[in-house]
């Protein structure tokens, strides 16, 4: 990141941090196809990237008044897509074993219920 771009950012921070939607609406058009770019390397499905990415930007806007700038504000930003995209993708993975338990306990249940049916006959 050039020290422009640092300067550029140094400045809409503060002025976003201060109240000015603007600077903010400004971070995102000039960060938006980097993010988009991060979050599309990790998850692949160009489905999810949109709705990571609003989720993304409200994050960094929530956490704007904790950006202390020990890193350039690009680096902060794709650091916030990086946590957000792995979150969903481990809530992702979450739900697929929780309805493979499920399917697996009604197969079970299904078959115990067939075999004492059998038994019964």
């Amino acid at each position: 990141e050039s020290l422009r771009a640092a300067d550029r950012d140094a400045e809409l921070v503060r002025r976003a941090q201060g109240g000015d939607k603007s600077a903010f609406a400004d971070i995102y058009r000039l960060h938006a196809a980097a993010v988009h770019r991060r979050i599309a390397r990790i998850v692949g499905r160009t489905h999810e990237v949109e709705d990571l990415m609003q989720r993304t930007f409200l994050e960094a806007f929530r956490s704007l008044a904790r950006f202390r700038a020990e890193a350039s504000f690009a680096t902060w930003l794709q650091q916030i897509a990086i946590h957000v995209t792995m979150a969903s993708l481990r809530g992702a993975t979450l739900m697929m074993c929780a309805k493979w338990a499920r399917s697996l306990m009604f197969q079970a249940t299904n078959k115990s219920s067939a075999a004492s049916e059998a038994m019964g006959r």
